[in-house]
């Protein structure tokens, strides 16, 4: 066995017992780098990670491809929180505009999202309706009216057209 070989065979197992082996002893294997490594652009180099597919099982494949999926769960989160931010806004948006103020004035106040959720995590309808009245009166905007509800007890009862019998063009023309 060569002293690459012993080197790599005592950092995988080394890696197996939980302690990382030493970056690099050997003056022909150049040290791994670090993995948030960017170039002087602030760029990170992408590269070197076209290659995945071709795992040797080497470190530094194992932890290109960690490093692939940590920008991936990163991004995936990052796109959760825009996702659940901007419904979150809606829902508020909608709520306001219901009640006759607009949007805007609620930012004005000094109404965010956050300051209207529970401890759950949830939309707090008792703080969404007190702070939508709250602007209301701070801005003296009218709050918006309930709009009227049919009156189910007015109308025609069992289909009939309350008592005027049939009608036909003889009866129109004669009652005319």
């Amino acid at each position: 066995m060569t002293t690459t070989d012993t080197d790599t065979a005592r950092g995988d197992a080394n890696d197996q017992a939980g302690h990382p082996g030493p970056a690099s002893d050997d003056d022909n294997r150049p040290p791994v780098s670090e993995p948030g490594s960017q170039d002087d652009d602030g760029a990170e180099d992408d590269a070197d990670d076209q290659d995945d597919d071709t795992d040797d099982g080497s470190r530094t494949n194992r932890e290109k491809r960690y490093r692939l999926r940590l920008r991936d769960a990163e991004r995936q989160r990052d796109e959760a929180r825009d996702l659940l931010a901007r419904t979150r806004q809606a829902i508020v948006d909608t709520a306001v505009t219901a009640a006759g103020v607009d949007p805007r004035l609620m930012v004005a106040a000094g109404h965010t999202v956050d300051t209207l959720l529970g401890e759950d995590g949830l939309i707090d309808p008792d703080k969404l309706a007190e702070a939508i009245a709250a602007t209301g009166w701070e801005f003296r905007v009218t709050p918006k009216g309930r709009p009227p509800q049919p009156n189910p007890a007015q109308g025609h009862q069992s289909g009939q057209l309350g008592g005027l019998g049939k009608s036909s063009w003889a009866g129109a023309i004669k009652g005319g």
